[in-house]
């Protein structure tokens, strides 16, 4: 699936105080088999992200393309979603062996006895007992019901699965299910994975690339070792560096800046400029182009060199000075 120039705007004409640009001009290929990880902080556009690959969003620009095949599958039973919150994604008045063989029976998937056996070998695969197919959602705890989630996804043997923020909605101490059933996917067939969320171990540990997004822009993608061993864009840096870890205190100084980004923020222009340490006056007048830096597709005028330190953060007033020279 590529994804090329693609651009989604809420509000219309008679909204124009009101538009919000959640994706600008964003262009990812998502190969087959790969497990592409999508990570940002909140309203970055990856669920909107999210929603334009599995045709949920018309891309107000752009273009969506899907690799045909002879014979290929229509889009529905070539992409599945695993949502954030299963509660929610599941009927809790059907059974669990009903919401895994749900896909099956819409699409006119063998008999009942092939349903049956396919619930069964898609509970072995997210780790759950063949006992639950009986059971109803209720009955299940967070963990459990993201892992029929992610059976009822493979169910039809998708080609690509687009996984929003699995387990943000759940405890650490079951995050660890979920991780290894999502593991299991690579197992069967070339199923490729796009993972989306804001948890950088989760990311580190399941995918092969990662993708940053800032306000609807991606900043910087490439290799998950490179990407988030030797960032090269400097959001990317501060979002590896706010990560918790054990060698590090978590009592960190907060790199965020009082005032908005969107307010100083052109099309084309530096998304982060008001938030970047490394801001010059070029980053005002000049759009960024994307270039490539080390391995990584990095859009930033003053790339990090390989081996750079977070310095102090530069106070509003030096970053709005930058600004206010253009």
């Amino acid at each position: 699936m590529r994804l090329k120039n693609v651009s989604v705007q809420y509000g219309g004409r008679r909204a124009r105080n009101h538009q919000t640009l959640a994706l600008d001009d964003v262009s990812l290929d998502v190969r087959k088999g790969e497990r592409l990880g999508i990570v940002g902080e909140s309203g970055s556009g990856k669920t909107t992200l999210a929603r334009v690959l599995l045709g949920l969003q018309k891309p107000t620009a752009g273009s969506l393309q899907v690799n045909e095949v002879t014979g290929s599958r229509p889009l529905s039973q070539r992409v599945s979603a695993v949502f954030q919150d299963p509660k929610s994604s599941l009927n809790p008045h059907l059974s669990i062996q009903s919401i895994i063989a749900d896909p099956l029976v819409v699409n006119r998937h063998g008999n009942r006895r092939h349903r049956q056996r396919k619930v069964d070998e898609l509970l072995d695969v997210v780790g759950l007992p063949r006992e639950v197919r009986t059971r109803r959602s209720s009955q299940l705890s967070g963990g459990q019901l993201q892992r029929v989630a992610i059976a009822r996804a493979l169910a039809l043997t998708p080609e690509l699965i687009v996984a929003d923020e699995p387990t943000s909605a759940l405890d650490v101490s079951v995050q660890g299910q979920v991780v290894n059933a999502l593991k299991q996917i690579r197992q069967i067939r070339e199923i490729a994975l796009v993972l989306i969320s804001h948890d950088i171990r989760i990311v580190r540990s399941l995918c092969d690339r990662i993708a940053v997004m800032y306000n609807g822009v991606i900043v910087e993608q490439g290799s998950a070792d490179e990407v988030l061993s030797r960032p090269a864009h400097p959001y990317t840096a501060l979002l590896v560096s706010s990560a918790p870890s054990i060698d590090r205190p978590i009592d960190r100084p907060s790199y965020s800046l009082p005032f908005s980004d969107r307010q100083r923020y052109e099309r084309g222009h530096c998304a982060f400029l008001s938030r970047c340490w490394r801001a010059e006056q070029n980053c005002v007048t000049d759009p960024v182009p994307p270039t490539v830096v080390r391995t990584s597709d990095v859009r930033c005028h003053h790339a990090l060199p390989t081996d750079a330190q977070l310095p102090s953060v530069r106070s509003p007033d030096d970053l709005a000075e930058i600004a206010d020279r253009s």
